[in-house]
């Protein structure tokens, strides 16, 4: 499912943002180009709205999710240090550490 998002800007301007998020390819379907094709559809029907980038939601753990969006030229979104992307910072009585995300973003610019 593709989502269309607005974030403000600070001079108030809008800016559609595109976000897909748990796209799923049947096992059996694998391979076949069905994923490729889906992420293909995502990307134009971002640019339809305006957007100038689609942002991915993955799970951080799976990795052959995120080594496939990464041959689609899919990286971690700028200002996201790969070193800590697909982990979040959490509060412990010692002050904070560092633990595992569910998710770690990837863009690519459309």
């Amino acid at each position: 499912r593709a989502r269309a998002r607005a974030r403000a800007r600070a001079g108030g301007d809008f800016v559609p943002r595109a976000v897909l998020d748990g796209l799923v390819v049947r096992a059996s379907s694998r391979r076949a180009g069905v994923g490729r094709a889906l992420v293909a559809e995502a990307e134009m029907l971002a640019r339809s709205w305006g957007s100038g980038a689609l942002l991915l939601r993955v799970e951080a753990a799976n990795r052959g999710a995120r080594e496939f969006y990464t041959q689609l030229g899919y990286t971690p979104p700028a200002g996201c240090d790969e070193r800590v992307a697909g982990r979040k910072l959490v509060a412990d009585r010692f002050g904070a550490k560092w633990a595992p995300a569910e998710d770690a973003p990837l863009a690519r610019a459309l």
